[in-house]
Formats: structure tokens, sequence, C-alpha cells
């Protein structure tokens, strides 16, 4: 959304003097709390992050100029989704809520729309980042549920595991002893000579939900 353009200068503008400078390791945007403001960053790398409910720190996605940070919580005015630190010695505008909101509406961009982006944008963020700590066999599984909720039986039969295998950039052997093999003692599937069959969703949605006590 926010290149140098007009757009971005005139954003900058609506507080011209409102520039802080943060240092690196400092937090910019605390998470779970209502801002009443966003930042719009100047200068610097900074890194977001979310806590999941065992205490894990996922990185969501590292951010630097232009962009927008606390924009979700200012558009829906409710609390922030994650904690935003600087990488990098950083700067940035503050600019109020109400000022952020107006001037989106003043260029078209209606703040309900641009909040569903952005909520698309930031589930998009967090699936990666479960995706990059989510054991083999519970991104395997969580594959195989969704591509079976597509399918008309409801149920996914006769997945090829090469294919499978290349989907997730892993080898065959890697595919059957760290996913295929644990899932079918967890009487999730059944493996053939060359064919994966769901045999229980309840199992994967098991698998996928207890990976954190792993």
């Amino acid at each position: 959304m926010w290149l140098y353009d007009t757009r971005w200068r005139g954003l900058l503008e609506l507080a011209p003097k409102q520039e802080q400078a943060f240092c690196s390791g400092e937090v910019l945007v605390p998470g779970d709390e209502e801002l009443g403001y966003v930042l719009a960053l100047t200068e610097g790398l900074v890194n977001a992050t979310v806590t999941t409910a065992d205490g894990r720190e996922l990185q969501l996605a590292w951010r630097k100029p232009p962009c927008v940070l606390g924009d979700l919580s200012a558009l829906r005015g409710g609390r922030t989704s994650a904690w935003v630190t600087a990488v990098t010695d950083a700067t940035a505008v503050r600019i109020t809520a109400p000022a952020f909101t107006d001037y989106l509406n003043g260029l078209g961009l209606p703040g309900q729309l641009l909040a569903q982006v952005l909520d698309w944008t930031y589930g998009e963020d967090l699936k990666r980042a479960q995706e990059r700590v989510l054991p083999l066999r519970s991104r395997v599984a969580a594959f195989l549920l969704t591509v079976a909720g597509e399918v008309t039986s409801g149920r996914l039969e006769g997945w090829d595991q090469d294919r499978l295998a290349a989907l997730f950039h892993v080898s065959g052997r890697t595919l059957r002893d760290k996913a295929l093999q644990p899932l079918e003692r967890a009487g999730a599937v059944v493996r053939g000579r060359s064919h994966v069959t769901i045999a229980d969703e309840r199992a994967l949605r098991r698998e996928i939900a207890g990976f954190g006590a792993r």
C-alpha cells in the first residue's frame, strides 16, 4: 500500500514534528495494547513477533520503510496483534488513529476494507510463522485436513506420497520417517506402497492441536 509517492509523503505530513527515535532492541509497538496512534516507519529495520499460548515467540516478519505500524489496531479500534521491536536504530512518525483513518478515507480507502486486507496479511504472516516451528507431521496433518475439506466426499483418498514430499520440499524418506509413520501410529492415516489415505480426521486434528506438548 505505502510507496514513496504522494500518499506516503502526505501521511508523514500529518505529524511533521512527531518523529521519534528508537534504539536497537527498543519496543516500538507493544503487544496486546490499545495505542490510539500509528507509527509511520521512516528509517531502520524492525521485527514483528507474537507469543503463542504455550509461551513460544514466533517471528512474523521483518519490516522496513515505508511501513505503518499499529495500523490494524487503529482501524479496528482494538488491541495490537504483535510486538514490534527495533532491530537497528530506527525512526518513526507518530500519527493519531483518528488522523490516520481520516487520511485513508480522504484517499478513498475505506477503513473497514483495509482492515480486512490487513487481517488477511496478518493471518498469512502468522501461518508462515507457525509453519516454521510446527513439526513436519503437524504440517502434513494440517495440509491433509485442508485438502480433504475441498473434496466432495470430505475425505482425501490415495494422495501420492512423492507429490506430498515435493510440496513440503523434503525427501520421500524424511516424509515417511518424520510425518507419515507417526501419523499412521496415531491412527490418522493409512499408508500404501505409494499413496496415503486419511483414516481419521479427528486424529489429524489432535496431531495439530497437540504439537506444543511434544
